[in-house]
């Protein structure tokens, strides 16, 4: 198999797959602490939880987060490593 840049479109197509996994960060970032935020004030509000719960979800939000976004780049930087040695093992 060919590089991505190589092949037809296949420029575009590096670069859209790039802009999706950013998209995929900022969302795996930022989405576990705005719903674990959002859960905590309706708690709140329904049962009249103290201001420990919004503090706990904050916490336990910003780590989900971190660790989301950390696997993520994991296995975005491992897919990287397989199509750099395929592409090696074919130019051989």
């Amino acid at each position: 198999m060919k590089d991505p840049a190589e092949r037809p479109g296949g420029t575009w197509m590096l670069v859209l797959s790039r802009i999706g996994l950013l998209t995929q960060l900022g969302l795996t970032l930022v989405a576990p602490p705005l719903l674990l935020v959002l859960g905590a004030l309706w708690l709140q509000k329904r049962f009249g939880c103290g201001d420990w719960i919004l503090l706990a979800a904050i916490l336990v939000g910003v780590i989900s987060g971190i660790c989301g976004t950390a696997g993520l780049i994991r296995d975005a930087l491992a897919h990287d490593r397989r199509t750099v040695d395929k592409n090696q093992g074919e130019h051989r």
